[in-house]
């Protein structure tokens, strides 16, 4: 198909949104000519391009340092005086830049040229991600079709005004919660609700359901402050004796959860964990822990999933949807994460395994990569014909 389409949306180095940029675009680019742009810094090596190498990707800043010779040249004399080993894209944000030669005009300049060559614009973002406004507008303007894959948990009104979200032909939510929290703030709209996948899915598909009794729990997170850890780890100093806990992830927590742990020689801080070591880690682990307050998927939940790991979670995100009866579901207070922390190292084997089979067979009939490669597909040749 001649069709263009735009993924446009503040792609970092790494993580989750990142991934799956990458994957949406890896998904259409069977059948439509995709582009990757970053609203925010480029970064040549960043996980949108994991698995989508031939697909083109840029981003505004780095755009405008290449095709800008002005800037181009004022940057240069900037970073001799900065000297360090940052790209020199990264300082088209410079304050002096910024007041003396009006970057952000030059900026939207150069986002109404990327939108205008594209049919269709897909955004992936929070609503409240820098340039959503400018995007959108510029689009309906051009007559373009809006796709909005929503990252992140809408949790508040972050603008009042939003008349602009009206302009989006269709959104995409990764759960009912995040459509009801939408319509909650916002108004009611026209979405489809499309969960994740594992992008290591193959892998983690060849780990066996769990047999043994639960021996081993996991954590895998950044290590922030809504992430709900330092319950986890109090849980497992308060209630165990042999369990293990394995703590897999960084963050800005990290020193003060490490010091909540010094005395606890059962838990076990791994540091950052990337996909390829994920499968071994839940080969590894019988249970893991989801702690958080506020997550739209998380992605982490799905990897579990596909490998057949027990899980103890809040009702955060997409949890309740993917999983039912088959998870611990605990309100996030201390006193029933314990509870639960016992009550899954009390099972005995039968049901183990039972849960574990049944919990993979949920990811197989709801998320598989074709499952969820078929939904954004439908999705496009919808708006393609209309």
């Amino acid at each position: 198909m001649n069709e263009k389409i735009l993924i446009i949306g503040p792609f970092g180095n790494n993580g989750g949104r990142e991934l799956e940029g990458s994957f949406i675009a890896k998904t259409l680019s069977q059948f439509y000519n995709v582009e990757l742009f970053t609203t925010g810094n480029y970064y040549e090596k960043s996980e949108v391009t994991s698995f989508c190498k031939n697909i083109s990707f840029n981003g505004v800043n780095k755009l405008l340092y290449d095709s800008n010779l002005l800037i181009n040249i004022l940057i240069k004399v900037l970073s001799f005086f900065k000297r360090n080993n940052l790209p020199n894209h990264f300082r088209t944000g410079n304050k002096y830049l910024k007041k003396h030669f009006k970057i952000e005009k030059l900026k939207k300049s150069i986002l109404e040229e990327k939108i205008k060559e594209n049919n269709i614009i897909f955004i992936c973002a929070q609503l409240s991600s820098s340039y959503m406004k400018d995007i959108i507008n510029i689009a309906k303007f051009y007559n373009k079709k809006i796709l909005f894959r929503t990252t992140g948990t809408i949790k508040e009104r972050t603008f009042e005004d939003f008349e602009f979200l009206k302009k989006v032909d269709i959104f995409i939510h990764h759960s009912l919660n995040n459509v009801n929290n939408f319509e909650k703030f916002y108004y009611k709209h026209t979405y489809k609700i499309i969960d994740q996948c594992s992008f290591i899915e193959k892998k983690l598909l060849r780990n066996s359901p769990k047999k043994g009794r639960i021996k081993k729990f996991l954590v895998l997170s950044r290590l922030s402050e809504e992430k709900g850890i330092e319950n986890v780890i109090e849980s497992f100093n308060c209630c165990t004796n042999k369990e293990l806990l394995l703590i897999c992830g960084d963050g800005v927590l990290e020193k003060k959860l490490k010091l909540k742990a010094k005395n606890n020689p059962r838990i076990i801080f791994k540091g950052f964990v990337s996909q390829d070591e994920l499968p071994d880690v839940f080969k590894e682990i019988d249970c893991l822990i989801i702690s958080s307050t506020e997550e739209a998927g998380p992605i982490t939940g799905i990897e579990a999933m596909a490998s057949g790991a027990l899980i103890i979670s809040t009702r955060v995100g997409a949890m309740k949807e993917r999983l039912d009866k088959d998870c611990f579901w605990y309100d996030g207070s201390l006193k029933d994460l314990e509870k639960k922390i016992i009550e899954t190292k009390n099972l005995d084997i039968i049901k183990v395994n039972e849960l574990s089979i049944s919990i993979k067979n949920r990811y197989l009939n709801y998320n598989s990569k074709d499952i969820i490669s078929g939904k954004y597909l439908d999705i496009l040749d919808e708006a393609v014909k209309y």
